[in-house]
Formats: structure tokens, C-alpha cells, sequence
């Protein structure tokens, strides 16, 4: 009888010791608790608030003694996931409590894979277990190597919110005759992530980016000079690309300036405290003009969706003074940005304000306009195909040209009036490895082109600017003395019909 009990309760102590962490085996609840708990504790202490290294370590340790304080096994599954989102203030940017949250989940799943007891064979050398940040799941045999995807919640330094982990690469785990390998006979087991070092993955994205902000830039300069040339471009329609280009330029300089004089340097120096922890003045002025001008261009493309909307209205019988188009595009954006600024100084003022502040309702104060102008202009879009659609079956159009003309027309408007950032609007946090790849190479080449699309739309492709360049070649030849050839084909080249603006292009369109 005695040896029955016994017996009885080794099996229920045996039963109990479902997963597998740092060579001890937990029951499913005090596992869930442990390896949560580890998860913030494997976070490194640049990711928390400090204007310096000790400050963001005295961080990490205050976020630590709370959340092993409150974090217990006896809470509730809905208390566990608060206590989680409690830690967010301890981050500079507090959507970095995805890198526990996801980590504390991923272990959970692990445990619950370790469960079924065939994984638990005490003759196994190196059993499933748990590391710390990932789950290998499979036994491993003696002198092999067993490999695991990098799980994105590991890539604290070069990720972020904005979830940019690389594809195709793996973590390594070596076992032993004696069990899963060790650096040395004192410390626990190990797995190496170096493979997963991303690092020059990231600063070639950072470079590939800062290459295509200067292709915008060097492609808005000459369309502003060519702009200033001539009387002919003085009309409100060119006014308003004009504006457009000098807002869009002036931003991508300041961008430039600012990834390359404080970002980058931020990241890759050793020397304490980075640019962005001393938090000098010139760099917080430099992030402010930054988040203006950034909110200038979608004023901008507010005017221009509102001037393009009220031009194929037919209601400019009295034009607007071109003093109202100032005021909503370098004016209006004073404002959230001043706001900003006053609250920001007495609220996380820190890292030259490049990180969101932990109060999520300060973001909103530049946000909010932005979606505004987004919200308008897809208003204004859709008003302008149902103006077209309602011209094309008024006038019977069966011509395949005229569709064709139509929907280059609405590619047009597409970049133009800023609806091109509706395709990335929403930030994919999920699926696959490359599809999530693929999404953030999309979303780079949309905020980093749009000058450049601009620019060859609204400037290079032009009538206008055809002719004046025909103009400028018959002047340049009259004045060497050379006749030119083929002037009057030159002279029938300029007059043709073409693309001559996206509201001509499509006043043309319904006239005919």
C-alpha cells in the first residue's frame, strides 16, 4: 500500500513537469510565469527610456522589480496580459512591448508542445526545451545540429515597430554526448544566434533608403527651376505643383540631414552617450522641421485635390486667391506641429523626439491632419470618377482610346493627390517571413519616390515644359545663326495634344 502511494506521487510530480527551461523542468503554469519573466529580463537595456546607458539600465531594473512584483502564477490570463501592457511606459517606444508580448506567447506555444510525454524519454541526450527566445521542438542526437527560424521579437535594435527582420536565416543549437552544448561547464545551455545578426541588413535598407530620398530631391530641384523660367508657368495650376516641389524638396534635405548627422551615427557608435541620447537642441529643431515640412506636403496635396475638384466642378468663376492656398500649406501645419512641440518639451523629452512618445494621444496631434488629407482627397478621387464616368455616358463614348486616356488620367491623380500611401496605410504585422518583406519594400519606395513620381508626372512629362524647352531650342539655334530643321514640324510637335496636365488632360477628356 505504502509502495502504491509512493508511486502515486512520483506520477503526479512527474506529470506535472510538462516543459522544459534552462534544465529544469516546470508545470504549464509555473512555466508560463518563469520564461515570461525571462523574456523581459533578455531585453536589452537600450530599448528602455534614459537619456544614457545607466538611466536605461535604472529602467530595465525598475521594469523588472515591478513585473516579477505583479506577474504571478495566481493571476488570471486577462491580469497577465495587463500586467504586460503595464511595462510600456518603461519603453522608449512604447510599441516595444511587442518584443515581450510575443516572446511570452511564443513560450506558452512552446510548453504546450513539450507537453505529449513521448517528448519527455529520460534516455533523450538533449530533449525539447525551451531557450529563452526560441522552442526547439525536436530532440536533437548527439554530435548534430539542429536549426530554428529567428523569431522577429529578437531583433530589439534594428526592428522596432516597424517589424524589418530578415528572411532565410537561422539560429543554431548544438548537442552533446552530454546534452545540449555550454560555453563552459558553469554556465547553462547555449544557442547560438549570431546568424541572425542583421545588422548590415539593416544599414543597407537605412543606405538604399537615404539613396532614394536623394533621388527624389535631385529630381524636384530641376522641375522647381524650370517651374521659376518662364511667365507661362505663372498660373495657379503650376503655382501649386510649384509649392508641392519646394515642400517635398525641402523635406527630403532635412531627412537626409538628420539619418545621416544623428540616426545613423546613433546606431552603429560606441561611444556614450549617441547623438540622439545628448538631445541637443539643433537636433530637436531638426525633428520638428522635419514632422512641419512632412505635414506641408500633405497640405499641399490637399490643395491640389481640392483645386482639381472645384476646376472640374466648373465653379471657379471667381478663383480663390492663391493667398487661401498659403494659408492652408505653409499655415495650417503651424499649428499640430507648434502643439506638438510645447507638449513634447514637458512630456518625453528625449532622443531628440525620433521615438513616439509613451503617451499615445501626443502622436495624434500630427496624425490626425494627415489622415484628414488622406479622407478628403480619396473624397475628391471618387467625386472625379464619378464626374468622368457621368461625361463618358452622357457622350456615348465607345472610343477604347478614350477609356485608355481615363485611366492613365486616374494613375495621375493616384500619386498626386497622396492616395498611393493608402496601399500602406495599415502596417502588416503578420504573415510570412517575405510577404512581410515585400510590404516594407513597398511601403519604402512609396514615401521615398513620391518626389521623384511627382516630378516626372507633373513636370518632365508636360506640354508645357515640351514647349518650352521647343521654344528654348529654336531661340538657342535663331541666335547662332543656324536654321533649324524641320521648324515648322517642331512648331506642330509643340501644338499637339497631349498630356498637358492632369485637370486639362481630363477637361479635355469630357469635352470631347
Amino acid at each position: 500500500m505504502l509502495m502504491l502511494l509512493i508511486v502515486s506521487m512520483c506520477t503526479v510530480v512527474l506529470s506535472e513537469k510538462w516543459c522544459r527551461f534552462q534544465e529544469r523542468y516546470f508545470s504549464q503554469e509555473d512555466f508560463d510565469v518563469e520564461t515570461c519573466k525571462k523574456c523581459l529580463f533578455f531585453i536589452p537595456a537600450a530599448i528602455f527610456r534614459g537619456d544614457n546607458e545607466n538611466q536605461s539600465r535604472q529602467t530595465k531594473a525598475e521594469a523588472l522589480n515591478s513585473f516579477y512584483q505583479t506577474y504571478q502564477v495566481t493571476l488570471s490570463a486577462e491580469d497577465r496580459l495587463s500586467a504586460i501592457q503595464e511595462t510600456k511606459p518603461f519603453f522608449k517606444d512604447p510599441k516595444d512591448v511587442f518584443f515581450l508580448l510575443d516572446c511570452c506567447l511564443a513560450a506558452e506555444q512552446c510548453c504546450r508542445i513539450q507537453i505529449p510525454s513521448e517528448k519527455l524519454d529520460p534516455n533523450t541526450v538533449c530533449p525539447p526545451t525551451w531557450d529563452g527566445w526560441n522552442c526547439w521542438t525536436s530532440s536533437g542526437n548527439p554530435g548534430s545540429l539542429s536549426y530554428d527560424g529567428c523569431p522577429k521579437y529578437i531583433y530589439f535594435l534594428t526592428q522596432g515597430s516597424t517589424k524589418q527582420y530578415s528572411c532565410g536565416i537561422y539560429a543554431e543549437k548544438f548537442c552533446t554526448e552530454q546534452g545540449w552544448y555550454k560555453m563552459n561547464q558553469t554556465s547553462s545551455e547555449w544557442t547560438n544566434y549570431q546568424p541572425c545578426h542583421k545588422f548590415e541588413d539593416f544599414y543597407y535598407v537605412e543606405y538604399t533608403r537615404l539613396c532614394l530620398y536623394a533621388i527624389s530631391g535631385l529630381s524636384l530641384l530641376p522641375a522647381i527651376i524650370i517651374f521659376h523660367l518662364d511667365r507661362s508657368f505663372e498660373v495657379s495650376r503650376i503655382k501649386l505643383h510649384k509649392c508641392l516641389f519646394v515642400s517635398m524638396f525641402i523635406f527630403n534635405i532635412l531627412t537626409l540631414m538628420f539619418r545621416i548627422i544623428y540616426f545613423l551615427p546613433s546606431l552603429h557608435t560606441p561611444v556614450e552617450p549617441s547623438p540622439l541620447e545628448l538631445n541637443g537642441v539643433p537636433c530637436r529643431v531638426l525633428t520638428m522641421l522635419g514632422k512641419y515640412f512632412r505635414l506641408t506636403n500633405f497640405s499641399w496635396i490637399w490643395n491640389e485635390g481640392f483645386y482639381l475638384n472645384r476646376l472640374l466642378q466648373n465653379t471657379f468663376g471667381d478663383q480663390l486667391p492663391f493667398k487661401f492656398f498659403h494659408t492652408i500649406g505653409w499655415g495650417i501645419p503651424l499649428l499640430p506641429v507648434t502643439v506638438y512641440t510645447v507638449v513634447r518639451i514637458y512630456q518625453d523629452d528625449n532622443h531628440c523626439w525620433a521615438y513616439p512618445s509613451s503617451t499615445a494621444w501626443l502622436e495624434y496631434i500630427t496624425d490626425i491632419p494627415v489622415l484628414i488629407v488622406f479622407t478628403c482627397n480619396f473624397i475628391f478621387f471618387i467625386n472625379i470618377i464619378r464626374i468622368l464616368g457621368f461625361k463618358l455616358n452622357f457622350n456615348n463614348v465607345d472610343d477604347p482610346m478614350k477609356f485608355r486616356k481615363t485611366f492613365k488620367a486616374c494613375t495621375i491623380i493616384i500619386p498626386l493627390f497622396g492616395l498611393s500611401w493608402l496601399f500602406t496605410i495599415y502596417r502588416v504585422d503578420e504573415g510570412s517571413c517575405y510577404f512581410i518583406m515585400v510590404y516594407n519594400i513597398v511601403d519604402m519606395l512609396i514615401d521615398c519616390l513620391q518626389g521623384f513620381v511627382l516630378s516626372v508626372t507633373l513636370c518632365y512629362r508636360t506640354e508645357e515644359v515640351k514647349q518650352f524647352f521647343a521654344r528654348a531650342s529654336l531661340r538657342t539655334l535663331s541666335f547662332r545663326g543656324d536654321k533649324p530643321q524641320s521648324s515648322l514640324a517642331m512648331q506642330n510637335t509643340a501644338g499637339r495634344a497631349s498630356l498637358i496636365s492632369t485637370s486639362q488632360t481630363l477637361q479635355t477628356m469630357f469635352s470631347r
